[in-house]
């Protein structure tokens, strides 16, 4: 009798447990193509999709907190090993820094998609993680990328050009990847302090964006509209934190609201991205009509004109309806109040829509009152509120934690209190604040750079300030900048 034989093992490594559920279902191969496989559209059957789970064996790690909840780790994405560990960085952490605070399907999604099958984005995204990887685990304050980030970086815009030779108008050519290479070259070039260069990519995007919108107009059916409009509101709070940064520069992408025009898209928040998508529109509004009529900054309230009276009634009257459906929302979601209060994204849109509010409240007509009034008063104790939630975010950070994000989130705040606030209390704990967080940036804003330039101030003007603000202590320096508070900074030999 021959001695029995051992059972052959099944070849080829372990098993894939990141297929489609309806390969699974059938226990044959996926080949993984995202958001549905081809073995099942060849078929002609419905792809059942994916886990929106990320198992922590996949990744390798013991814990994983990203908030990439759609898109497996991309291990088997083309590229080099050294490719694939960055692209790894990018899922555990790059993407949750860049995202800041709110919610964002560009970083966790759509990218991740769309480097999958464009070798441009997969560059660019790779350039964007090894600078991310380098300014947070270096102490490089200058903000210079690795000479690897620069030779990816270089390799993505090369690799752009070449893809977009055939022009987006061609059927073979996707207007998303250019606009999606836009704001990733624009995060890249303001970690690199470089706010000229990530204004210029902006811009680009954002006439693309126009492009599409204008090819859309005549042909509706586009079947990337959902990804055209996702990528429409992440220009637009770029443009928006491109306005705050330099207050000479309109936004491009938001009209000015007018009293008989529609100023809200909904009549109730279902969510915290519908009350983040309208409190940007309103910002953006608002500043447009800041600087268009900033002719009337000084005049009385009796000499104003009409139209400016009537518009400035409007966005109060928009800003109030805000505020009452996002507390609706806030009510609503009452069952998980624990988590709720601790949510940082809610901290973040309350701090900006009170920061907008007394901005607006401190124009037309001008009243410098409103960041310097009595300790009594509505303002000043809003102007505490806001730098009660500032803290409550740096706490939960952690003190001295180095941090990058793509978007505006506290230190444009910060900065605004600290322009204008006249008491020396508030004055000296928004200062404090914005060198407790170590050299963070937030898209344009460098908190090292910012607190140099009121550190400056504050040295040669005695502050604490008297009746008179940073902003107009410093007049001569803001008003012959070129380029917003980079030039600022430039003027003062704070940046090269």
């Amino acid at each position: 009798m021959l001695p029995s034989q051992p059972k052959s093992r099944r070849r080829g490594g372990e098993r894939s447990r990141s297929g489609c559920k309806s390969c699974k279902a059938r226990h044959i191969k996926c080949d993984e193509t995202r958001p549905n496989c081809r073995r099942c559209l060849i078929k002609g059957q419905v792809c059942g999709g994916y886990s929106t789970t990320i198992g922590v064996q996949q990744v390798g790690y013991s814990s994983l907190v990203s908030q990439i909840t759609a898109y497996a780790i991309p291990f088997r994405i083309p590229g080099s090993q050294q490719d694939r560990r960055l692209f790894h960085y990018f899922c555990v952490r790059g993407a949750d820094d860049l995202t800041g605070h709110l919610t964002s399907d560009f970083w966790t999604r759509l990218v991740l998609q769309y480097s999958h099958d464009h070798i441009s984005v997969r560059q660019a995204l790779v350039a964007l993680s090894c600078a991310h990887q380098y300014y947070t685990t270096t102490e490089d304050i200058t903000g210079s990328a690795s000479t690897e980030a620069t030779v990816n970086y270089s390799r993505a815009m090369r690799s752009l050009r070449k893809y977009m030779s055939a022009g987006i108008d061609q059927q073979s050519v996707s207007t998303l990847v250019p606009l999606i290479c836009s704001v990733i070259f624009f995060s890249f070039e303001n970690m690199q302090g470089n706010t000229e260069s990530a204004l210029r990519h902006l811009d680009s995007g954002i006439a693309i964006l126009a492009h599409q919108r204008e090819a859309d107009s005549t042909s509706p059916n586009n079947r990337d509209h959902e990804e055209i409009c996702l990528l429409e509101q992440m220009l637009t709070r770029l443009d928006l934190q491109a306005s705050m940064f330099d207050d000479a520069r309109l936004p491009l992408l938001r009209p000015t609201l007018r009293l008989e025009s529609e100023v809200s898209a909904y009549q109730a928040f279902e969510s915290l991205g519908n009350a983040q998508a309208e409190l940007i529109g309103l910002q953006s509004g608002m500043l447009r009509f800041l600087m268009i009529n900033n002719t009337f900054k000084f005049w009385s309230e009796h000499n104003l004109p009409d139209d400016v009276k009537l518009e400035k009634q409007a966005i109060e009257v928009a800003y109030t309806e805000w505020s009452r459906k996002f507390d609706q929302l806030l009510h609503a979601q009452s069952s998980r109040v624990r988590e709720t209060l601790q949510d940082p994204a809610i901290t973040i849109l309350r701090i900006h829509y009170l920061t907008f509010r007394l901005l607006l409240s401190h124009s037309f007509p001008h009243d410098p009152a409103v960041f310097s009034g009595p300790s009594k008063s509505t303002s000043h104790h809003t102007l505490n509120e806001i730098l009660d939630l500032i803290e409550s975010i740096t706490r939960a950070r952690g003190a001295g934690s180095r941090s990058v994000g793509a978007e505006a989130g506290i230190i444009p705040p910060l900065f605004l209190v600290i322009a204008k606030c006249t008491d020396h209390a508030i004055f000296k704990r928004a200062l404090d604040l914005l060198l407790s967080m170590s050299g963070s940036r937030e898209g344009m804003f460098n908190s090292r750079v910012i607190a140099e330039i009121a550190m400056h101030f504050a040295s040669q003007h005695q502050t604490p300030p008297g009746p008179v603000a940073l902003e107009w202590q410093a007049t001569d320096v803001f008003e012959e900048r070129v380029n917003g508070l980079t030039g600022v900074a430039r003027n003062l030999g704070i940046v090269p």
